[in-house]
């Protein structure tokens, strides 16, 4: 359990993931932003007659996209503003150079806050995909074909896990 945790706050698997964090709520902010009524068209559920789906969706729709895309540009910024950092610090590790103690604590604080943020934002869109998106009969989000799900789910899923692995392994004292 130990070298799972330790693999966890590596510096290596840490600027992975916020490099992962930081893409992810880019791609999120640019379509939902930029492409609202593709994302609506791409996100309903194909299965509802003609009369139902609303195509790009009304205004009003395309205005909550809008919103969820601005929202994901704060999360992407949050998340570089930490990768930066570390990649720096990878690259200068490389050479000798290593963290102080005071340099240290700052960089699990700063884990342990940017992931929590990150976490929890990925934790809200992964539930309401399962729990609310997929029993309107609405979304494609949260719903099960075999054995597979949306990528929007899945990554959404994947991520609330990784960041709070770390922040749980940061908390432990890794």
């Amino acid at each position: 359990m130990s070298d799972i945790l330790r693999l966890l706050v590596s510096p290596g698997f840490r600027t992975g993931v916020f490099a992962g964090n930081a893409i992810w709520h880019s791609m999120a902010f640019l379509n939902f932003t930029f492409r609202p009524q593709l994302m609506i068209e791409k996100l309903t559920n194909p299965a509802l007659t003609a009369s139902k789906r609303t195509g790009g969706g009304d205004e009003y729709t395309q205005d909550i996209m809008r919103y969820l895309g601005g929202i994901n540009g704060g999360y992407a910024i949050l998340a570089l503003l930490r990768f930066v950092p570390l990649a720096i610090s990878l690259s200068s590790k490389s050479s000798g150079q290593r963290l102080t103690t005071t340099q240290h604590q700052f960089a699990v604080s700063s884990d342990i806050l940017c992931l929590t943020a990150l976490g929890l934002a990925n934790l809200s869109q992964a539930a309401l995909n399962f729990f609310y998106a997929r029993q309107s009969g609405r979304w494609i989000v949260g719903h099960w074909r075999g054995w597979k799900t949306d990528r929007i789910t899945i990554l959404d899923s994947l991520f609330t896990i990784l960041d709070f692995g770390i922040v749980g392994a940061r908390l432990a004292g890794y």
